[in-house]
């Protein structure tokens, strides 16, 4: 009975092996970087991509306000988080998916990532250029105006 039940062990175990051995060592290895699981949220090609302003060198850090305080236009500009500084917004007028069209901001944060032969690479917000194909998945609400306005979460370019 033992040894019956370490043969079957021993053939799952050989049988299994990763994705990568699975499909011809084409697979992400351990570790690899991959997409979203599930669908993207939009798919198509970059309509418009237009850089945000960088920050300003004259910002004062946000600290909390009273909210009773009075508020000038000569205050001082306050600097937010570099890791959710918006770096753009994007426009896919012509996509498919859950939904068609989108304006989307990109955020510090957002993965931006590249399809190449061996896998995918991090890439810039300089990156994405009208024309360039992506697939987008969106993180947070989804304001349903025409086109939706969302903030991507992960895009792939090359998608």
């Amino acid at each position: 009975m033992i040894l019956a039940v370490s043969a079957l062990l021993i053939a799952l175990a050989v049988g299994c092996g990763s994705a990568g051995e699975a499909n011809g060592g084409a697979g992400p290895g351990p570790g690899a970087w991959v997409p979203p699981a599930g669908p993207a949220d939009i798919a198509g090609p970059v309509s418009t991509a237009t850089p945000s302003d960088p920050p300003a060198d004259d910002c004062v850090p946000s600290v909390a306000q009273d909210g009773n305080e009075p508020v000038s236009s000569s205050d001082p500009r306050t600097c937010g988080s570099t890791a959710a500084a918006r770096l753009g917004t994007l426009l896919i007028a012509d996509g498919t998916g859950r939904y068609g069209s989108a304006t989307i901001s990109v955020q510090g944060d957002t993965d931006i990532r590249g399809r190449t032969d061996a896998g995918y690479e991090a890439r810039e917000f300089a990156t994405l250029t009208p024309g360039a194909r992506l697939e987008v998945w969106f993180e947070g609400p989804v304001a349903e105006s025409y086109p939706v306005q969302a903030t991507a979460g992960t895009i792939v370019i090359g998608g």
